[in-house]
């Protein structure tokens, strides 16, 4: 089994075999102060060899800050692997679309991880808290050397 993509969102959502995501693939969040309440949603696809279906998997999801202090207790669940479909090509991959959303606290600006396991699979992803109004430079290049021009 593995984890294919994972994206964070403001709310995600699986249903008929798909995944439904409403603001995904943020990894910078600005507030005005910290701590602050935030909603977030996880969405993946679990990718299954057909002789995997049928089991049952352990699910840990935790969020840490950058010295590795969880700032929420770890979200468990079990992943269940239905039967094959019988229009399942022979030899292919069964996958399961996977939507998690949960209510947290940031508790201050910085990187945090949110590491998902499923069974032996592991997938990570990574968001820093910011300030808003903080600078964030990108560094567009210019011929000049300046500031880019944004159009008339």
């Amino acid at each position: 089994m593995r984890i294919e993509s994972p994206i964070l969102a403001d709310a995600v959502q699986a249903a008929n075999g798909k995944l439904f995501i409403l603001g995904g693939g943020w990894s910078l969040y600005h507030a005005a102060s910290y701590p602050v309440p935030i909603q977030i949603g996880l969405a993946f696809m679990m990718a299954f060899d057909p002789s995997e279906a049928g089991t049952k998997c352990p699910m840990t999801i935790t969020i840490e800050d950058e010295a590795g202090v969880r700032i929420v207790p770890p979200m468990q669940g079990e992943v269940g692997v239905g039967a094959v479909p019988p229009e399942l090509p022979k030899g292919s991959t069964l996958r399961m679309p996977m939507a998690i959303n949960a209510a947290i606290q940031i508790p201050r600006a910085g990187k945090y991880t949110i590491d998902i396991r499923v069974g032996t699979a592991r997938a990570e992803l990574q968001f820093d808290a910011i300030f808003a109004g903080a600078n964030v430079e990108f560094g567009f290049p210019s011929a000049g050397g300046g500031q880019p021009e944004l159009g008339n």
